[in-house]
């Protein structure tokens, strides 16, 4: 069966990491990350933010060796919008995220 019909919303992003990835186990063992990224694109103060959200064995090595300043490439589908969410969350694929520059923070 072909999926060429399919709907899908893909995103690349390129950003800085703002704060401190979060990593943890799921209850079934599952390893997921939360890395929040920003762009300063726009008002300085309104700048896009956006969450990754990666699972499985990447999201345990995003966890303990990405950093706050890191930049960093990522894509993946983006999730839907949730209530109370104020910024766009992107599920990511496991593998698909990339260490661009080392903050000068994680560098310290």
């Amino acid at each position: 069966m072909s999926k060429s019909n399919q709907e899908f919303a893909e995103a690349k992003v390129r950003a800085h990491i703002v704060s401190e990835p979060e990593a943890r186990r799921t209850t079934a063992g599952t390893w997921v990350c939360r890395l929040m990224v920003e762009r300063a694109v726009g008002p300085a103060s309104r700048p896009v933010r956006i969450a990754l959200y990666v699972k499985g064995e990447i999201a345990k090595r995003c966890g303990f060796n990405l950093f706050r300043g890191d930049l960093i490439e990522a894509w993946g589908e983006i999730g839907p919008m949730r209530d109370g969410i104020g910024h766009q969350e992107i599920l990511v694929a496991d593998g698909a995220v990339k260490l661009r520059e080392r903050g000068r923070r994680a560098a310290a």
